[in-house]
């Protein structure tokens, strides 16, 4: 899993799709559910601190995962016991391939989950991946983070992997982006698209802004905002 959207038929498309996974494309934020239902007090802790903004997502990851005993079999079996993705979004995935949109998914969570749900699926195998990782030893597991610490464009500690960064270089290739969310930290790199699809906290957060976007409820009405966009 993980196409290079920089390469083929996709170096003539005209628009890039940028998207969060928890929450937009999965029914439920994988990682606050696991953190919910086999976390311990310090777990709840770590999270009301993160929701508050007391912590950054970087930290509080990091911080979750030394609290946590689990091992990669356990992992993998609450994402498939718990976890559903949109069901439009594989016809959302055929239709970029088709007109050799690029595709990149984006996440402040892990590469793991991501493609565990994909195969799952049946996804097809056509976006490119950029997230955190997941190291598993034992009942324990290790954040792998994209980014370095202190790469926050803001000057935060940042998220552990800069959506801003995928943005940026789709539109330094001459692509218009449009950028789907809904959390914390898709905030930045919808500042920098040009078309915005959000909702929950990132379409509270473009009211606030003052940022124009298009609400929608799932890939169907993702799908058919895009195809007004590049017809």
């Amino acid at each position: 899993m993980g196409g290079n959207p920089g390469n083929g038929a996709c170096q003539k498309a005209e628009w890039a799709v940028v998207s969060d996974f928890d929450g937009t494309i999965t029914s439920l934020d994988t990682n606050a559910l696991l953190f919910s239902r086999l976390g311990n007090k310090a777990n709840q802790e770590i999270e009301e601190k993160f929701k508050r903004g007391e912590m950054g997502t970087r930290e509080a990851m990091r911080l979750h995962f030394e609290e946590l005993r689990i091992s990669q079999e356990d992992f993998f079996a609450f994402l498939d016991n718990n976890i559903s993705l949109d069901p439009f979004f594989g016809g959302f995935v055929q239709m970029l391939k088709t007109k050799g949109i690029p595709l990149i998914v984006v996440s402040a969570g892990f590469s793991n989950t991501i493609r565990f749900l994909f195969e799952r699926e049946g996804i097809p195998d056509y976006a490119c991946i950029r997230a955190n990782k997941l190291h598993f030893s034992a009942n324990r597991a290790r954040v792998e983070f994209l980014c370095p610490p202190f790469s926050c464009p803001r000057g935060e500690e940042g998220c552990g992997h800069c959506k801003v960064e995928t943005v940026e270089k789709m539109r330094v290739q001459g692509r218009k982006v449009l950028f789907i969310g809904d959390g914390l930290t898709d905030r930045c790199a919808a500042e920098k698209a040009d078309l915005i699809l959000a909702r929950d906290q990132l379409a509270r957060h473009c009211r606030e802004k003052g940022f124009p976007y298009y609400g929608f409820r799932d890939f169907f009405q993702a799908k058919k905002i895009l195809q007004k966009k590049i017809n």
